[in-house]
């Protein structure tokens, strides 16, 4: 279908205005590598080769035509596979720039292989033809592949979930006025018009997002140059001026593009660097810092307006079965504890540890009974399971915890509220361990 699509641009005995199909090629081979096989590329080149025959190519033609648009998406393909430091999903500071490079080898080969057909079956100048096939291509994989190599999965959509406030549309409607502009004031210099739109588009929305408005961008020239809607394209030198053309709407989109790339790799360190801050390296709940920081936003009023429960937990004799059987089995241990916890607790529950084998539980909008029943859920599960530890040996273990209720209303600081259940669990660790205690 793309292939037929781009036939249907085709004038003057030159190759297609709009050529997809390539760049669409490559982004579904790259995205869904597993159905990458002899089959499915020669799928691939029937389609070409059946796109070309229902254009009215003779069959040689055709045949050539399409083996050039296979060596194309071939040549991009097998880089991006057999190169590992290429990145397909373009998460990487230099992923556009390395995008280009691959693109232009691929388009260079197609070129060629393109170029001298046309010579031959139609007497056209080779370089012209060349550097027309070349332009279109290069522009097509710039700006289609990083749409299918970033498209997010369908399970991904939250629509309904979404909200937009005049401040973060304004660099899309910054763009759109530009584009308006381009084609209301006209010239040479118009295409530059959307350059700070789109690289305030860059650094307001995903790479996803931005790919789209790049690869709409460059739609919306494409069918504005086909359709002679640009004043500075002449009937005379349409093919030299179609070349600078894409050349420029390439390098325009290879600003952004890279742009919000590097973008998106620093908000991804960021990512990164905020949640090993703010979670613990061993077992992954949060570090003491940040649960005390999250638990005290409860305290934030002279009042406490929601019920809230605070729970300190330590597990029992934890000090000899490091010392019986080392520390690694001991960092094992506290890793099974977590996730015993973590599927008793709700999402919007605070876990976190607080140093050693000690943690913290922060429950908001309970009553007294259920905040209870969470505790000894936990202190009970945790009893009657046997963890197996990889040196094949097997231990039980209990914990202790320590809880305080406060009901609505009531005043008390994080500090008070921690020292409450750090007494309550003193108190059951003296009187037997394995226990709650209620402060």
């Amino acid at each position: 279908m793309a292939s037929v699509i781009g036939t249907l641009t085709r004038q003057w005995g030159l190759p297609a205005i709009i050529w997809p199909a390539n760049a669409i090629l490559v982004g579904m081979l790259l995205r869904f590598r597993q159905y990458s096989s002899s089959l499915v590329f020669a799928a691939a080149f029937l389609g070409f080769y059946t796109a070309d025959l229902v254009h009215g190519r003779v069959v040689s033609t055709a045949l050539s035509l399409s083996v050039a648009n296979m060596l194309e998406a071939i040549i991009i393909y097998v880089l991006y596979v057999k190169i590992p430091s290429l990145d397909a999903r373009l998460t990487t500071p230099t992923a556009i720039l390395h995008l280009f490079f691959v693109s232009t080898l691929g388009a260079l080969a197609g070129s060629i292989l393109g170029a001298v057909t046309f010579k031959i079956q139609f007497g056209d100048h080779f370089f012209i033809t060349f550097f027309y096939w070349f332009a279109g291509e290069i522009l097509s994989s710039v700006t289609i592949l990083p749409v299918l190599l970033t498209s997010p999965k369908l399970s991904d959509y939250h629509l309904k979930h979404l909200k937009f406030n005049i401040r973060q549309l304004l660099p899309l409607i910054t763009l759109v006025i530009s584009i308006s502009m381009m084609f209301i004031v006209s010239g040479p210099g118009a295409i530059a018009f959307p350059v700070m739109p789109l690289i305030w588009c860059a650094l307001s929305y995903n790479f996803f997002i931005n790919a789209i408005l790049v690869m709409t961008l460059a739609i919306i020239l494409n069918s504005a140059e086909a359709l002679h809607l640009l004043p500075f394209f002449t009937q005379n030198h349409f093919a030299v001026d179609t070349v600078s053309f894409r050349i420029g709407i390439t390098m325009l989109s290879l600003a952004p593009l890279s742009v919000a790339s590097i973008n998106e790799a620093r908000n991804e360190l960021i990512r990164k660097l905020d949640y090993s801050v703010n979670h613990d390296h061993l077992t992954g709940i949060l570090s003491r810092k940040a649960l005390e920081q999250q638990g005290t936003r409860y305290f934030n009023s002279p009042r406490i307006e929601h019920p809230i429960t605070l729970m300190m937990l330590d597990l029992d004799y934890f000090k000899q079965i490091n010392d019986q059987y080392g520390h690694q089995s001991g960092d094992q241990l506290l890793v099974h504890f977590t996730q015993i916890v973590a599927k008793l607790i709700r999402t919007q529950d605070l876990f976190g540890r607080m140093g050693g084998e000690e943690f913290a539980i922060v429950l908001s909008d309970l009553s007294y009974h259920n905040a209870l029943d969470i505790a000894e859920r936990i202190r009970g599960s945790l009893n009657q399971q046997t963890i197996h530890l990889e040196n094949n040996q097997q231990i039980t273990i209990t914990v202790s915890i320590g809880l305080v209720y406060l009901s609505r209303s009531t005043q008390c600081s994080w500090d008070q509220a921690l020292g409450r259940a750090d007494k309550a669990l003193y108190r059951a660790k003296a009187t037997g361990r394995n226990q709650v205690c209620v402060w």
